[in-house]
């Protein structure tokens, strides 16, 4: 409501609020006021059209379609596209009773609205919300009812409303106008016409309310009412006290106006007259704008994700730099270790040789596993080979061969002791071990006498035939 244009448009005139500010216009001057902002419309119900729609409960209907046919028979169109080319409907839900819901629909010509709109529009006043100032009247009603049936009673300069209530329900509602222009000619008149009202409640709709609520009356009207309220078959006349306080006299603001200035928070309730095409339009706008926000914010959360992980990507590639210098240089590193690799692969290939000379020779694992248990403390062999014949010694680890009959070992090691006495102690008891031994038949003398020279020796050991 704060900053909003409100309007009532009653007739030819403009009635005015805007921050507290109320004012009174002919609608020509009106129109030349360089008003600009956003308002919301209320109209006097003598430009609308009226109907309750009842509808089964449970059935699936479509609504829009039912309303459409109800407006139709309502303005006596020919068809739906001149209903919607000359009229504006729209309708809310009144209440449920015994498996039945009521509807209010509403019906307004175009020509009684459209050129007010499109004028407001060229000088800068866009119209949200257009209402009914009977649907606010019922609306009233329906929030302040109190009893299983009542009636409402309101004057809007010389017309009186009743309006009747059962369960908080909207029933009906009888508008007469008062034509004497004397207080004492008035107040025969509003009584009889008040009488007449409920009489036709009773008859009709079989109404018998014993309380009516004033919403607002003229006081000399209230007075009399009150005086008569047991004539009237009245039990009890009360008046409603409005959320904000009257000033209809002092700056002759229309009651209607004045009520829905009071009761603003029940717009929201009200049905909207505004035509379609608009409503559409105001969707659309706030669409953009949601769009627009959305392609903002993930602008901002862009830049922001930029901003934030721009320094981290520079580490990054740092880091990757150093990564990569590392790479060139294990890389280099592994090429220098390349022959190694070789080197462990000949090796293999060897041991590949051995294990298959092995298994070929099923017994010479008998005299490799002796070996072990015969060298003393302080003794250790280096090189291992089988004699073939008597003169010629081939190594396991390049070629492969059978054993002759006479099998000989050739076994070169070494003696890790300095002192050259205990050298040749520890030797001695070595060449006794191998004497004992029941595998070896005998160690031929070598030529070379190479026990001296830093501890090396070279023995060849003739073995005894082993068969299985």
């Amino acid at each position: 409501m704060k900053g909003k244009y409100l309007l009532f448009l009653e007739e030819k005139e403009i009635f005015f609020w805007h921050n507290g500010k109320k004012a009174t216009f002919p609608l020509e001057t009106f129109v030349q006021n360089p008003f600009k902002g956003k308002a919301e419309l209320l109209i006097a119900d003598e430009r609308v059209q009226k109907k309750i729609v009842t509808l089964p409960v449970g059935k699936k209907l479509k609504l829009h379609q039912v309303m459409e046919y109800e407006a139709l028979e309502l303005v006596e169109a020919a068809n739906p596209e001149e209903l919607r080319s000359e009229f504006i409907f729209n309708w809310r839900l009144l209440g449920k009773e015994e498996g039945q819901k009521f509807f209010l629909l509403l019906v307004l010509p175009r020509e009684e609205i459209i050129p007010f709109l499109e004028t407001c529009r060229r000088k800068g006043l866009e119209i949200e919300n257009i209402i009914c100032s009977l649907d606010l009247l019922i609306k009233i009603g329906e929030k302040y009812s109190q009893r299983e049936e009542e009636f409402f009673l309101f004057a809007h300069k010389n017309t009186v409303y009743l309006i009747a209530f059962k369960h908080k329900k909207y029933i009906f509602h009888r508008k007469f106008e008062l034509t004497q222009t004397e207080e004492s000619g008035l107040r025969e008149e509003f009584l009889l016409e008040l009488k007449r009202s409920i009489f036709y409640a009773k008859q009709k709709y079989k109404l018998t309310p014993d309380t009516l609520t004033v919403l607002f009356l003229p006081s000399f009207l209230a007075k009399a009412l009150k005086e008569t309220e047991i004539e009237l078959g009245l039990k009890e006349v009360k008046f409603l006290e409005r959320e904000k306080p009257a000033e209809l006299e002092a700056q002759q603001i229309p009651p209607f106006f004045n009520f829905w200035l009071a009761y603003y928070h029940l717009t929201s309730e009200l049905i909207s007259l505004l035509p379609p095409e608009i409503l559409l339009e105001k969707r659309l706008k706030n669409w953009a704008l949601v769009t627009a926000g959305i392609g903002l914010l993930f602008f901002l959360l862009s830049f922001f994700y930029v901003f934030k992980y721009a320094q981290e990507y520079e580490t990054q590639i740092d880091h990757l730099s150093t990564t990569l210098n590392q790479t060139i240089k294990l890389k280099k590193q592994l090429i220098l270790n390349r022959s190694e690799l070789a080197h462990l692969h000949v090796i293999q290939r060897q041991i590949k040789l051995l294990k298959s000379f092995l298994e070929k020779r099923h017994f010479a694992y008998i005299y490799l596993e002796a070996l072990p248990y015969l060298l003393p403390s302080k003794v250790h062999l280096e090189r291992l080979c089988w004699e073939v014949g008597t003169s010629t010694a081939v190594q396991l680890s390049h070629q492969k061969t059978t054993l002759p009959s006479q099998k000989r070992l050739i076994i070169e090691g070494k003696v890790e002791v300095k002192d050259p006495q205990r050298r040749n102690q520890v030797f001695q008891r070595f060449i006794d071990n191998l004497k004992n031994c029941p595998l070896i038949v005998n160690i031929p003398q070598e030529k070379t006498n190479l026990l001296f020279k830093q501890g090396l020796f070279r023995l060849t050991l003739d073995l005894r035939e082993i068969k299985p």
